[in-house]
């Protein structure tokens, strides 16, 4: 098992609103002494005793319900420039979570003069850009690495929620929106791109059109001018730069020709990937796919998750394509007020999910395609394409989230949201995101992982059987922690999962190998990020290594137990970027087979081409612990004896004025020795020669004592960083060996003959 040490940096804190969360513990983690069940080893042994739990229908749901009627909503925002959109959808989401979880309102942060705005620029760019050196350089590398050479191409990348998810549970972020806000280094607009450049802004406007309808610039301007201005390419020029001059100023953003790009370190030199906001991921649900295999008709469990996590105040991050022409509805209404797409078309878009209509009329629904869902209902949802209702000023007097889109409200004004068809074929899956202050209201904060690299595909699954399967990280903190929070991550809905903490032996080679400390179950009803708080904080001491061992089990309709481990996978390469997993002997083991295997290990015997799989997604998160006493140390008092040539050594005061008294010479301090923590030195005497030795060697010792010598026990311990030099007299009967941290001593004795014998011990500091 690797010995390395584990890298871990705290988080330091950035104020998110002015508010206490009140922290819901799970049940305390059971004592190892548990009955065990026949043939289950110890660590995946139920601490509970309950069994799975299924998806099932909940108590009778109201036909509609909005967050925004609770005041559980923040503003619509406006993504543009980029295609960003996953980042608005999933902050959305979490802004939302937050405000439930704290007790509050939007308006609530408002009135308290920090209005709830998460950063997005914070989450985009360090979910596509891998750990550094200075992150964690034990995984430096891991990670997105897009290929674009733009330093904006993370804005436009596109993502999903899930990379949110990876970013928060590493313990970073959520951040303000006030330390990185969604703009370049110099707040340039595009209307100072085309007050300073009309021809190029308008260029690059047709440019992006002709790119979106995949035609050439001059075939896209003489469409338009055919259809528009009678074949006059001048006109349709002109008529277009209109457009884009009307653009800049009514619906003005950020300019994409900033640089967007974030530091590494914030003006008080702190790590920007490693700030939080307080707020720390417990659950990253993925909620169950809405449409199943080749089925038509939504699933109707899906909904019901969707609904019940809604009326636990938590907004849905939700990935589908998004028509703009074909199948959405626009006139009196609003402009894109409502969707129903009935094909299976590629997602492409993320919004969050505020609330739902079950009355929804499908008469509603009046787009060009004359497309109608079988049946009524839709979702209500939260765009990113700006709003002329919650379009407000920014820190710098700019407001550039204006635009009409979306649901009008009663003045005709866009309200940026819009209905979306429960029957929307377009639709994919959902995330919720659940947060708590518990760690942050101990002050900083660490978290030790492996796993860095967010999954861009399948999970890479391990058991499926009845036979146990685990998986278990092993960690080293560099200091004294206290643990507060293990988390573990599920690749399937309804599992339950037995979390062990194990303190291992010093000579262990398996993650079991030690103390069970803890030992806890749980049932989580949907796949993704768990973690789990413990009641009662374990204090770990610097260079202790501790293992987490996780056991996910479900059981299948024909009532059997099926075990099953997973970790995050990647596409080696896909067209916009290369994806890096690190995986370090002595980080991860897989249990299988009924026994433990080094995870590198067993990735390698997979062969597993083109594929990235990642360590387990198991972490620890701690706190400070209490620093060790330091150690004065004591005085070893160094003495001679002018008639016999003999150096002796001892901590004893009233030893040392003795000897004095009867003709020694005092020297002084030889060395200060630790008095807790260090290896012993003893101390042994020759009654025929009169002489006196000391060794670290037990087995020194003990030869010693077989030739006569005896055995006085221990002088003091060895222990620190200054080196005692130990030198041996080949002619000497008494005094044969002298100890000294001088280096230029023990040289000196060793040109008069003197045999240098190395280090002998170590002291704290020099006499």
């Amino acid at each position: 098992m690797g010995s390395k040490w584990k890298r871990m940096r705290y988080a330091p804190l950035v104020g998110l609103m002015g508010a206490a969360l009140a922290v819901s513990l799970v049940p305390a983690m059971a004592s190892a002494d548990a009955s065990l069940l026949p043939g289950v080893p110890e660590w995946a042994q139920d601490a509970g005793g309950s069994e799975p739990t299924e998806l099932k229908a909940q108590a009778t749901l109201p036909s509609t319900y909005d967050l925004r009627n609770d005041g559980l909503v923040t503003p619509v925002k406006q993504q543009s420039p980029f295609q960003s959109c996953w980042s608005f959808g999933g902050s959305a989401a979490a802004e939302s979570s937050i405000l439930s979880s704290a007790g509050m309102t939007y308006a609530d942060t408002v009135a308290k003069g920090s209005p709830l705005n998460l950063s997005e620029s914070h989450l985009v760019w360090f979910s596509l850009h891998p750990v550094t050196e200075a992150d964690d350089p034990a995984q430096a590398g891991e990670g997105i690495h897009l290929k674009s050479n733009d330093i904006n191409a993370a804005f436009n990348n596109g993502g999903s929620s899930i990379l949110m998810t990876t970013l928060y549970a590493q313990g970073v972020g959520p951040l303000p929106e006030s330390a990185f806000p969604y703009r370049g280094k110099n707040a340039r607009t595009t209307l100072d791109d085309y007050n300073d450049d009309p021809d190029g802004t308008v260029h690059r406007a047709i440019e992006e059109a002709a790119t979106q309808a995949h035609k050439s610039y001059d075939q896209f301007l003489q469409d338009y001018a055919d259809a528009y201005t009678g074949g006059n390419k001048d006109a349709a020029y002109a008529s277009l730069k209109g457009q884009v001059e009307t653009n800049s100023r009514e619906n003005m953003t950020y300019s994409d020709q900033d640089d967007w790009s974030l530091p590494e370190t914030d003006g008080m030199g702190r790590n920007t990937r490693l700030l939080t906001g307080g707020y720390v991921l417990k659950n990253g649900n993925y909620l169950p796919d809405y449409y199943l295999g080749e089925e038509t008709s939504p699933n109707q469990d899906t909904i019901r998750s969707m609904k019940q996590e809604l009326l636990n105040g938590r907004g849905i991050m939700l990935t589908y394509h998004a028509d703009q022409g074909k199948y959405t509805s626009s006139g009196e209404k609003g402009t894109m007020y409502n969707q129903y797409v009935p094909e299976r078309l590629p997602l492409n878009h993320g919004v969050c999910v505020v609330g739902w209509d079950d009355d929804y009329k499908v008469d509603e629904f009046i787009s060009a395609s004359g497309a109608k869902p079988p049946a009524k209902g839709a979702w209500i949802v939260k765009n990113s394409w700006g709003s002329e209702t919650d379009c407000e000023k920014d820190d710098l007097g700019n407001v550039v989230s204006h635009k009409k889109y979306g649901i009008n409200d009663e003045e005709g004004k866009g309200t940026g949201y819009f209905y979306l068809s429960y029957y929307d074929r377009g639709i994919y899956l959902g995330e919720t995101v659940e947060f708590s202050t518990n760690l942050a209201g101990q002050g900083a904060f660490q978290t030790m992982q492996y796993d860095y690299m967010p999954l861009q595909s399948d999970f890479h699954r391990v058991g499926n059987s009845e036979d146990v399967t685990s998986s278990a990280n092993v960690f080293k903190p560099e200091e004294n922690v206290v643990v507060r929070s293990v988390s573990t991550q599920t690749g399937e809905e309804n599992m339950r999962v037995t979390m062990a903490l194990y303190a291992l032996d010093d000579d262990a080679t398996e993650p079991t190998d030690g103390e069970l400390l803890a030992r806890t179950s749980s049932n989580f009803e949907y796949s993704g990020f768990h973690r789990v708080d413990l009641d009662n904080p374990i204090d770990v001491k610097a260079g202790q290594r501790i293992a987490v061992v996780s056991t996910a089990s479900k059981v299948e309709p024909d009532g059997k137990r099926v075990y099953e481990a997973s970790a995050n996978t990647s596409p080696s390469e896909t067209a916009t970027n290369t994806c890096v997993a690190v995986v370090n002997k002595g980080e991860s083991y897989v249990y299988t087979n009924n026994k433990w295997t080094d995870w590198k290990d067993y990735l390698a015997a997979e062969n597993l081409e083109g594929t990235e799989v990642d360590n387990f997604s198991i972490k620890v998160y701690a706190t400070p612990g209490e620093p060790d006493p330091v150690d004065e140390g004591k005085a070893i008092f160094r003495l001679y004896n002018p008639n016999s040539g003999e150096h002796f050594y001892t901590d004893n005061a009233g030893e040392r004025d003795h000897l004095v008294s009867v003709g020694w010479t005092a020297e002084g301090t030889g060395w200060v020795a630790p008095t807790t923590d260090g290896k012993p030195v003893y101390r042994l005497y020759n009654a025929y020669a009169g002489d006196h030795h000391y060794t670290t060697d037990a087995n020194e010792r003990a030869e010693l004592v077989k030739l006569g010598w005896t055995d006085e026990g221990t002088g003091w311990l060895s222990g620190g960083d200054v080196p005692v030099y130990r030198q041996y007299n080949p002619n000497a009967v008494t005094g044969a060996h002298n100890f000294t941290t001088s280096k230029n001593e023990n040289d000196t004795l060793a040109s008069l003959g003197w045999k240098a014998e190395g280090v002998g011990w170590n002291a704290l500091s020099a006499g």
